[in-house]
Protein backbone atom coordinates (compact mmCIF):
# COMPACT_ATOMS: atom_id res chain seq x y z
CA UNK A 1 0.00 0.00 0.00
CA UNK A 2 3.04 2.63 0.89
CA UNK A 3 4.23 1.91 -2.30
CA UNK A 4 1.31 2.37 -4.14
CA UNK A 5 0.71 5.60 -2.68
CA UNK A 6 4.22 7.33 -2.08
CA UNK A 7 6.78 4.91 -4.46
CA UNK A 8 9.70 3.01 -3.48
CA UNK A 9 10.78 1.73 0.34
CA UNK A 10 14.56 3.03 0.27
CA UNK A 11 17.03 0.38 1.36
CA UNK A 12 17.40 -0.18 4.72
CA UNK A 13 13.84 1.13 5.49
CA UNK A 14 10.54 -0.49 6.41
CA UNK A 15 7.40 0.99 6.00
CA UNK A 16 5.87 1.80 10.03
CA UNK A 17 2.19 2.44 11.26
CA UNK A 18 2.18 5.54 13.65
CA UNK A 19 -1.40 4.48 15.01
CA UNK A 20 -1.71 2.08 17.45
CA UNK A 21 -5.35 0.93 15.91
CA UNK A 22 -4.91 -3.20 14.36
CA UNK A 23 -7.74 -2.66 12.16
CA UNK A 24 -6.34 0.95 10.73
CA UNK A 25 -6.23 0.79 6.98
CA UNK A 26 -5.57 4.71 6.61
CA UNK A 27 -2.26 5.01 4.23
CA UNK A 28 -1.27 8.41 6.32
CA UNK A 29 -0.62 6.46 9.21
CA UNK A 30 1.97 4.59 7.11
CA UNK A 31 5.62 6.30 7.62
CA UNK A 32 9.28 5.11 6.70
CA UNK A 33 11.67 4.23 9.59
CA UNK A 34 14.10 1.71 10.98
CA UNK A 35 14.10 -0.98 12.69
CA UNK A 36 15.38 0.43 15.78
CA UNK A 37 12.89 3.45 15.55
CA UNK A 38 10.18 1.03 14.91
CA UNK A 39 11.40 -1.06 18.51
CA UNK A 40 11.94 2.92 20.28
CA UNK A 41 7.98 3.35 19.53
CA UNK A 42 6.92 0.26 20.71
CA UNK A 43 9.03 0.49 24.35
CA UNK A 44 7.93 4.00 24.67
CA UNK A 45 4.36 3.42 24.15
CA UNK A 46 4.52 -0.16 26.36
CA UNK A 47 3.67 -2.77 23.86
CA UNK A 48 6.69 -4.59 24.85
CA UNK A 49 6.09 -6.67 27.19
CA UNK A 50 9.58 -8.41 28.06
CA UNK A 51 9.34 -10.14 31.29
CA UNK A 52 12.48 -11.22 32.40
CA UNK A 53 14.18 -13.24 35.49
CA UNK A 54 11.51 -13.73 38.23
CA UNK A 55 8.94 -11.41 36.79
CA UNK A 56 8.22 -13.84 34.05
CA UNK A 57 4.75 -15.84 33.82
CA UNK A 58 6.98 -18.95 34.66
CA UNK A 59 8.17 -17.43 38.45
CA UNK A 60 4.55 -15.59 39.04
CA UNK A 61 2.48 -18.12 37.96
CA UNK A 62 4.10 -21.70 38.18
CA UNK A 63 1.29 -23.96 38.13
CA UNK A 64 -0.26 -21.76 35.03
CA UNK A 65 2.53 -22.24 32.84
CA UNK A 66 2.75 -25.59 34.13
CA UNK A 67 -0.67 -26.75 33.32
CA UNK A 68 -0.83 -24.80 29.74
CA UNK A 69 2.60 -25.67 28.44
CA UNK A 70 3.66 -29.07 28.37
CA UNK A 71 7.03 -29.89 28.76
CA UNK A 72 9.96 -32.67 28.23
CA UNK A 73 8.21 -35.24 25.67
CA UNK A 74 5.06 -34.00 26.15
CA UNK A 75 5.98 -31.30 24.78
CA UNK A 76 4.91 -31.33 20.83
CA UNK A 77 8.20 -30.47 19.24
CA UNK A 78 10.40 -32.56 21.62
CA UNK A 79 12.89 -34.41 19.74
CA UNK A 80 13.86 -36.59 22.92
CA UNK A 81 12.21 -38.89 25.20
CA UNK A 82 13.58 -38.95 29.01
CA UNK A 83 15.17 -42.06 28.18
CA UNK A 84 17.43 -40.16 26.09
CA UNK A 85 17.78 -37.44 28.04
CA UNK A 86 19.18 -39.71 31.23
CA UNK A 87 21.33 -41.58 28.55
CA UNK A 88 22.73 -37.73 26.99
CA UNK A 89 23.74 -36.89 30.80
CA UNK A 90 25.36 -40.63 31.96
CA UNK A 91 27.54 -40.44 28.64
CA UNK A 92 28.49 -37.50 28.56
CA UNK A 93 29.43 -37.91 32.62
CA UNK A 94 31.91 -40.54 31.68
CA UNK A 95 34.29 -37.61 29.77
CA UNK A 96 34.41 -40.38 26.46
CA UNK A 97 31.58 -37.68 24.41
CA UNK A 98 31.49 -34.19 23.66
CA UNK A 99 28.33 -32.19 23.58
CA UNK A 100 29.01 -31.87 19.99
CA UNK A 101 29.28 -35.57 19.43
CA UNK A 102 26.12 -36.31 21.54
CA UNK A 103 24.49 -33.79 19.26
CA UNK A 104 25.17 -36.02 15.91
CA UNK A 105 24.02 -38.81 17.67
CA UNK A 106 20.77 -37.57 18.83
CA UNK A 107 20.29 -35.33 15.79
CA UNK A 108 19.73 -31.91 18.25
CA UNK A 109 22.02 -29.07 18.30
CA UNK A 110 25.48 -28.49 20.63
CA UNK A 111 23.99 -25.76 22.92
CA UNK A 112 20.65 -28.04 23.62
CA UNK A 113 23.15 -30.97 25.20
CA UNK A 114 25.08 -27.88 26.68
CA UNK A 115 21.25 -26.94 28.43
CA UNK A 116 20.45 -30.76 29.12
CA UNK A 117 23.61 -31.58 30.67
CA UNK A 118 23.77 -28.47 33.26
CA UNK A 119 20.22 -29.51 33.66
CA UNK A 120 19.30 -25.62 32.14
CA UNK A 121 16.06 -27.96 30.88
CA UNK A 122 14.68 -31.00 30.87
CA UNK A 123 14.48 -30.64 34.82
CA UNK A 124 13.19 -33.30 36.55
CA UNK A 125 9.49 -31.76 37.46
CA UNK A 126 6.28 -33.35 39.84
CA UNK A 127 3.59 -32.57 37.86
CA UNK A 128 5.54 -34.27 35.04
CA UNK A 129 6.28 -37.84 36.73
CA UNK A 130 1.93 -38.11 37.39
Amino acid sequence: MYELIYGGIPQGFYVLHKCDNPNCVNPSHLVLGTQKENIGDMVAKGRGNWARGNSHGTHTRPGNYIKNHPQGERHGCAKLTWKDVVRIRRLYATGVYSQRDLAEEFKISQPHVGNIVREDNWKINITMIN
